[in-house]
């Protein structure tokens, strides 16, 4: 046995097995003899969550031999994709077939089944995070059976699994729907604080995609924005890459360090960040644009609210951390995501705001996050299923209204719980 870590190494667990198998046959046998020993199945694909969603002392099974496109139809732009598959060596090969994911997060290491079980998204107001463009799945259960879901095909598996946790068995194979690849003009620069608040709605309606990196401590906000364009690529290559990996990697490394040694001195170190936060215009294909390389460890915590609170949440936010010194040179994210019909999904049912914060991997967080937590509650927040949270199904299921719909899935295809771990027996079920 060896010890398995997540990638910011906060979660630690020894399985008793590492299943890496080769098809869907080899996958149901290792499955049924977990079941038949009372074991737990925790499926894993780039241990990018931050939450013990794949921790057990019982079987791993990794989805890693399940990767590449394997079916796709130009015609109508669905693709079937090995649920293994990084997102980032996705986005290249539909490039290369001339597609692309309509939206797509700012991390693109995680593999595609893990991005989807967990609720991953991007930002813009027009789009869903990336479970929405799902239209098909194979989905290996409890039974050892292998089931094509879709909305005529088990349409009560399909419509509860696209966020699935892991919950209801391993994910072989996805389908997904893909438009004309498309570019993608990038802009980085700073606003203020009061610039931020003011023009959110405004900037919204006139940009694809909107993001913002708060510092705490400071006024300073970095402006990220991307619209589709025509006009031939420009502004990336080797100069792109010097620029993430100098600044917005080198020189977090370094802030962190010194963070590490005197956690008091993080005001400053934020100011320092901030006033080297880089201006970038750039335009590059979907794919390339969307992912930033994150080479500084940290640990994460990230929740959707009502978009229309999500001033007076952060005001709520940055008067918290001032009076409490949280020590964190990392700046806060915030996205915004549309409304969908998945049931466990942080943005069901109404339009959403994210707001995420960061911890360096190797320093204390849980005060901060937890100091968080509870203003993200007092607004409606719902956690996002792969960053850290200690919320229980006692909480969580009167924030999600369709709750019940897949929790009677779940106990129909995993009646004895074996790909319950104790972390998803707290979160789905109530104790543990």
């Amino acid at each position: 046995m060896s010890r398995w870590r997540n990638w910011s190494g906060v979660i630690v667990c020894t399985p008793r097995r590492l299943a890496i198998p080769a098809d869907e046959a080899e996958l149901a046998a290792i499955i049924l003899a977990a079941r038949e020993a009372g074991e737990c199945v925790r499926p894993v694909g780039a241990g990018h969550s931050f939450t013990p969603l794949c921790a057990t002392d019982g079987v791993q099974v990794s989805v890693s031999r399940f990767t590449g496109l394997r079916l796709v139809d130009q015609a109508t732009g669905r693709v079937r994709v090995g649920a293994g598959t990084r997102l980032g060596e996705l986005g290249a090969a539909l490039h290369d077939h001339g597609l692309a994911m309509p939206n797509l997060g700012d991390i693109d290491v995680q593999c595609l089944a893990g991005a989807l079980a967990t609720g991953t998204h991007g930002t813009g107001v027009a789009f869903g995070n990336l479970a929405t463009q799902v239209t098909g799945m194979r989905l290996v259960g409890a039974d050892g059976q292998a089931r094509w879901c879709s909305a005529d095909n088990h349409a009560d598996i399909f419509h509860a699994g696209r966020i699935h946790l892991g919950a209801l068995g391993v994910v072989t194979e996805v389908e997904l729907a893909c438009v004309p690849t498309y570019r993608l003009h990038y802009r980085s620069g700073r606003i203020g604080w009061d610039d931020m608040l003011a023009g959110l709605e405004a900037r919204r309606a006139t940009h694809r995609n909107v993001e913002y990196y708060w510092f705490p401590y400071t006024d300073t906000v970095q402006l990220k924005t991307m619209d589709e364009t025509r006009e031939s690529p420009r502004g990336g290559g080797r100069w792109r890459r010097w620029q993430d990996l100098l600044v917005e990697n080198g020189g977090l490394w370094v802030l962190s360090r010194l963070a590490r040694a005197r956690p008091a001195s993080c005001p400053r170190l934020n100011r320092i960040a901030a006033a080297g936060v880089p201006r970038h215009d750039q335009i590059a294909p979907a794919h390339a644009a969307y992912a930033t390389a994150r080479l500084v460890r940290f640990n994460e915590t990230e929740y959707s609210l009502p978009r229309a609170a999500l001033p007076e949440v952060l005001r709520a936010i940055r008067t918290v951390i001032e009076r409490d010194r949280f020590a964190t040179n990392f700046p806060l994210e915030i996205r915004d995501a549309a409304a969908d019909d998945v049931p466990l999904s942080p943005a069901y049912g109404r339009d959403s705001a994210y707001i995420a914060a960061h911890v360096h991997a190797r320093m204390p967080f849980t005060d901060y996050f937890t100091a968080l937590g509870e203003i993200f509650r007092d607004h409606g927040g719902r956690p996002h299923w792969g960053k850290w949270h200690d919320e229980d199904a006692g909480r969580l299921a009167s924030r999600y209204p369709a709750w019940r719909d897949f929790e009677a899935v779940r106990k129909r295809l995993d009646p004895d719980g074996v790909f319950l771990n104790p972390h998803l027996y707290r979160v789905l079920v109530g104790s543990g």
